[in-house]
């Protein structure tokens, strides 16, 4: 599964994660590409200039949208506690088909195929149905805003474009998803998990914790499967300040021919998705050689197949059926590899923390004294915002950091980078990058972070997380997260099982620091 391109991680090749002879991942010649399918910015009720946004996807991404909050037919019209909300809402909501033409035309000039790909998307709010984001493959794509999810698929047929369900874990009614009112015609995706939460069960971790509500049972992602829909499963930021892809609040991956709209397109309605957190988790998972994401005929015989590649420490995998976890597979405990002179490892670099309301820029360099880094992939964060509340228009920051790794070498790379501190004590705000490398034990990592100066030998590293402020207590500081031997970052497991009983499979990734994958699933039917 090693990785062979000593570049920025964008793209990713299949290749990388090893052979699947029977498989239609190596048959297809497929890659994994990284992107973000809902983002908001101030083209409507967010913050950040979308434009902004879209130099900042750039710097991480493969592909990505804006996303405009565009209309809620059955929104409550309540005039005195919800008052506030209506309102923001429906000056959003005109500011948004206002720059519709000019968000479409500006997408059409950040669109290069084989480097980045962007989609225009907008968002209709509802009540009984739940909210749904469409996007569109051509960039040419129209506002269709009427009262009824019956008549939105109508008039969206024959359009490329795709009706999304998301934070559908909150309550049916509530603008949670409502089963009853499911388009598969227009519907190979679902959003499992933002920066709302997760909604793969109610069970599931990352509860739902803004105001919308808790999370129940029959919204999520497994009771529509249970109800015997086929879909495949992303995650998507959510993210209300501008900033596609922003760490840790959700992203997709894809496994397409190439990296231009109609091969991403082909791929997202063949459901050759999964959904992440944060990381950019290699998965590929198959039965009797078909992958992820495929309807089949149901046989007895299965041969299931699952591979990860991940960039800390492996947790578990879990294997699901219907619903229910038949098999777990245990990863390496960290400290309990065995350390040789010459190791093949990943380390990841973190910076931020310090006072909550001040944004430091960092220009650092991140060197290595011995051996040769092989790459080095970006985990950046735009800021944390969600919805505005009553005094929104006071405290508006309209500025988008845009993140750049540059000048990457075998022996190093800078960085130029943006953060405040966190939030609160569950919320993070820091930015990272993972490197990949392979060095002599006693070879050193050397930072120089705004003029300060750190050092470990990788053998301290395979010991210990290490931590400096940068210019004392209670200031920004950097983290460098314990050391992971390669083989604690790949997983691979192929197991037989004889069952006629028709049913669903999908994987599930855990890794040691909270950041997960879903492949989508396999449904064999009845």
């Amino acid at each position: 599964m090693k990785m062979t391109r000593r570049t920025l991680l964008k793209g990713a090749a299949v290749a990388a994660m090893g052979s699947f002879p029977r498989s239609s991942y190596a048959e297809e010649r497929l890659n994994i590409y990284w992107g973000d399918l809902h983002c908001h910015s101030n083209l409507s009720y967010g913050e950040g200039d979308p434009e902004e946004g879209l130099k900042a996807a750039r710097e991480h991404l493969d592909f990505a949208t804006i996303t405009a909050h565009a209309a809620w037919p059955d929104m409550p019209e309540e005039k005195g506690r919800l008052g506030w909300v209506r309102d923001y809402h429906k000056t959003g909501f005109a500011k948004a088909r206002r720059g519709w033409p000019g968000l479409q035309q500006m997408m059409k000039r950040y669109q290069v195929e084989g480097k980045f790909i962007p989609f225009v998307s907008y968002e209709w709010h509802n009540m009984k149905y739940g909210d749904r984001t469409i996007v569109y493959r051509d960039l040419d794509g129209a506002l269709v805003l009427p009262d009824t999810l019956e008549e939105l698929t109508a008039r969206l047929k024959g359009r490329n474009a795709m009706i999304i369900p998301h934070h559908m874990g909150y309550q049916t009614g509530y603008r949670g998803m409502n089963w009853n009112y499911f388009t598969p015609e227009l519907t190979p995706l679902v959003e499992i998990s933002s920066k709302h939460g997760c909604s793969e069960t109610d069970y599931a971790p990352y509860p739902m914790l803004h105001d919308m509500g808790p999370r129940v049972g029959r919204s999520t992602a497994v009771a529509g499967l249970e109800r015997g829909y086929h879909f495949g499963f992303i995650a998507s930021s959510d993210n209300h300040s501008g900033f596609p892809g922003s760490y840790g609040e959700g992203r997709l991956a894809v496994y397409a021919k190439s990296l231009t709209a109609r091969d991403l397109w082909e791929a997202f309605y063949d459901r050759r998705t999964y959904a992440a957190t944060g990381d950019r988790i290699q998965l590929a998972f198959d039965i009797n050689g078909q992958a992820m994401g495929r309807l089949l005929p149901n046989v007895k015989e299965k041969e299931i197949s699952v591979r990860v590649h991940s960039e800390d420490f492996i947790e578990y995998v879990d294997i699901v059926r219907n619903g229910v976890t038949i098999r777990r597979l245990n990863g390496v405990f960290p400290g309990s590899t065995s350390r040789r002179e010459a190791m093949h490892v990943k380390f990841r670099v973190e910076w931020g923390w310090g006072e909550k309301a001040q944004m430091i820029t960092w220009n650092g360099e991140c060197r290595i004294s011995d051996g040769r880094i092989i790459q080095v992939t970006p985990y950046f964060r735009g800021q944390l915002l969600l919805a505005p509340r009553q005094d929104h228009e006071k405290d508006q920051k309209p500025f988008t950091p845009i993140h750049q790794i540059r000048n990457l070498t075998d022996r190093g790379f800078d960085f130029r980078s943006y953060s405040y501190g966190n939030p609160n004590t569950r919320t993070p705000a820091t930015c990272s990058a993972v490197v990949e490398a392979e060095m002599p034990i006693n070879g050193r990592v050397r930072l120089n972070l705004n003029g300060k100066r750190v050092s470990y030998a990788l053998a301290e590293l395979l010991e210990s997380t290490q931590a400096d402020f940068i210019r004392g207590w209670l200031s920004e500081a950097v983290q460098i997260h314990r050391a992971v031997p390669i083989e604690a970052c790949n997983l691979q497991h192929t197991f037989k099982e004889a069952t006629a009983d028709p049913a669903y499979y999908y994987a599930r990734v855990v890794q040691y620091n909270g950041q997960l994958a879903w492949s989508s699933p396999i449904r064999f039917r009845g």
